[in-house]
């Protein structure tokens, strides 16, 4: 596997945290960043995902909700609409 370089920002504070870490375990900040990345991306796709898949789920249910007690009777159809639209989103 061939390495490619990227660019990043760090906050001050995470620079010199991930300096110390790098004196300390006399590794390099690169392997460090590298480590960290492997172990948690994944962890952190999962749980942003999560997030939104709840948002829309509790939108969906907001929906149904509401079709059922505001307003004006709403037809199955402008319902389906609405959720197809939210899963479109994703």
């Amino acid at each position: 596997m061939t390495d490619s370089p990227i660019s990043l920002r760090l906050p001050e504070e995470v620079r010199a945290d991930l300096d110390r870490a790098a004196k300390l375990t006399r590794r390099s900040r690169a392997w460090l960043v590298r480590e960290a990345l492997a172990k948690h991306l994944a962890e952190i796709v999962r749980t942003q995902t999560s997030h939104r898949g709840e948002d829309i789920l509790n939108r969906i249910k907001e929906i149904q909700t509401s079709a059922m007690t505001d307003g004006p009777p709403r037809s199955k159809e402008d319902i389906d609409t609405e959720i197809e639209h939210l899963r479109r989103e994703t």
